[in-house]
């Protein structure tokens, strides 16, 4: 069985029509939103391919967009997969961002969710954040801290997902069962992909790394997804066609 690509990092509007969505092929997206207002409503839709994710994105949070953390918590009871969360520096606002992303994990230990974390220019401030935490479902998005920072996150079970634009030092470091494809569409497109799921030239890289195949590099992706997704029990709360393939592979 061929399996499709997988994005397990990109940005696609909750307002996307089917006909546009049609445009992705079969790529399975795990689709993050910025905001709450946009997580109420992806919650409303039902896509086969399509993991939408219940977000407050770093920035939204350093501007001082509202994010009440117990009605975000109820609402993320409804997702497979909360993101995009974390921090980042060039937002300014550190304090106020570690206090949400740290409510945020407080208020959803018990929820079955991955979550994909945003890092950037705060790997030291998240990876306290998510020691102190140590939640099940942590994928930390394009990661570009420390290596100490990263041997500590992957003693932690955390996951990591990768693009073609990372730092090859970063990509080498990572055993090959804790990576997640993903091309953070639309930043910086020219280099990780042309849209959603255009993971391709990624899976020849990391076939290279790993001494591998990109078909296998493809497989390993998923049995990766579905090891993270049966451990947190987000396998329960996602399309039965991503469960279908999660399974077979």
């Amino acid at each position: 069985m061929t399996l499709p690509h997988l994005d397990c990092h990109a940005h696609v509007s909750p307002n996307v029509t089917p006909r546009q969505l049609e445009g992705l092929g079969s790529a399975i997206i795990l689709a993050m939103t910025r905001e709450p207002a946009e997580a109420v409503v992806a919650a409303r839709r039902k896509d086969a391919n399509i993991l939408w994710g219940c977000g407050a994105h770093p920035s939204f949070v350093a501007k001082g967009g509202s994010v009440d953390l117990d009605q975000f918590a109820s609402t993320a009871s409804s997702f497979a997969v909360v993101g995009e969360i974390g921090m980042d520096r060039r937002s300014g606002n550190l304090k106020h961002q570690a206090d949400i992303f740290d409510g945020l994990l407080s208020r959803l230990e018990k929820e079955p969710v991955l979550m994909s974390v945003h890092s950037a220019g705060c790997t030291t401030e998240v990876t306290k954040i998510v020691r102190r935490h140590q939640p099940q479902g942590a994928i930390m998005h394009w990661f570009s801290g420390q290596r100490e920072e990263l041997n500590e996150l992957l003693s932690l079970g955390v996951y990591f997902s990768v693009n073609v634009a990372m730092r090859r030092e970063i990509l080498s470091a990572l055993p090959m069962d804790r990576v997640l494809p993903e091309t953070d569409f639309p930043v910086a497109r020219k280099r990780t992909g042309v849209r959603p799921g255009d993971t391709g030239q990624l899976e020849l890289l990391l076939a290279d790394i790993y001494g591998s195949d990109p078909a296998d590099v493809r497989r390993q992706c998923y049995r990766n997804l579905r090891r993270i997704s049966v451990t947190t029990g987000a396998i329960d709360r996602m399309p039965m066609h991503v469960v279908d393939l999660l399974l077979v592979a």
